[in-house]
């Protein structure tokens, strides 16, 4: 770790944190004018993971990308929204009930003529969908439970960005790719002698560097959690539940 860190512009990465608070979706009901690029944030950030239960309920890959498209547009044209309300739980719960409706409400047909309606389509990367879901366990997990994981695997990589903006704003990129391993405290002790040789350091510094970004993580995972729920004091049980959709086999 140079003593002296080579400073780098912010601006380069650009990081992806999804605007989802619940008083913003109040403030979509009332069609506040700055609404439109946040339901678009939800969109591109919350695909995947519908994807992945409609896939994994048995709908084929081209019907579950006309289903998700056309959820995401009931979404935009805020039909489902104006049913929200914090009292119903997490976004997740609301997105997934919600799709669990439209999907027994909408067949493949009913959907390509919602997207002919006038609607431009939601920017989705379908040519990885197929790919991302080849790699998710075969038979272990319930739609529900891959929905679980999936959704929990999204918010860490968005905090993952986040992190990774922020630290390469002040050292270079092969720092962190040596500690980005050690974000996530485990039961294993970081190798802080092995990394302090690495990073040209002494041990302390490694120690507390991996400390500090570890606290940095943690920070920006409760505040991204915090979009996602009706109130701060659900953050402490989101964790855990995060942790135990992560750890499911």
């Amino acid at each position: 770790m140079p003593d002296r860190p080579t400073p780098r512009n912010p601006a380069r990465t650009r990081a992806v944190f999804p605007i989802t608070r619940w008083s913003l979706i109040a403030r979509v009901k009332a069609d506040d004018a700055d609404s439109s690029a946040a339901l678009e944030e939800i969109c591109r950030n919350y695909w995947y993971p519908l994807y992945a239960f409609l896939r994994r309920s048995g709908v084929r890959p081209h019907d579950a990308e006309d289903v998700t498209q056309g959820f995401f547009l009931r979404v935009l044209s805020k039909e489902i929204l104006h049913a929200a309300s914090a009292e119903k739980g997490t976004l997740r719960s609301l997105l997934l009930g919600s799709l669990k409706c439209h999907l027994a409400d909408h067949c493949r047909a009913a959907n390509a003529g919602k997207r002919g309606s006038g609607q431009a389509p939601i920017p989705i990367e379908w040519d990885k969908a197929e790919q991302r879901y080849s790699v998710e366990p075969v038979d272990t997990l319930d739609p529900e439970k891959l929905y679980s994981r999936t959704w929990a695997r999204r918010i860490f990589e968005n905090v993952g960005t986040q992190v990774c903006a922020a630290f390469l704003a002040t050292y270079p990129p092969e720092t962190y790719a040596l500690i980005e391993p050690h974000l996530i405290p485990d039961e294993d002790r970081a190798p802080y002698r092995e990394l302090a040789g690495q990073l040209g350091s002494t041990e302390g510094s490694a120690r507390l560097l991996i400390y500090r970004m570890r606290r940095k993580f943690r920070e920006r995972l409760e505040a991204e959690i915090a979009l996602t729920v009706a109130d701060s004091a659900e953050i402490p049980g989101e964790l855990a539940w995060m942790r135990a959709a992560l750890a499911e086999r």
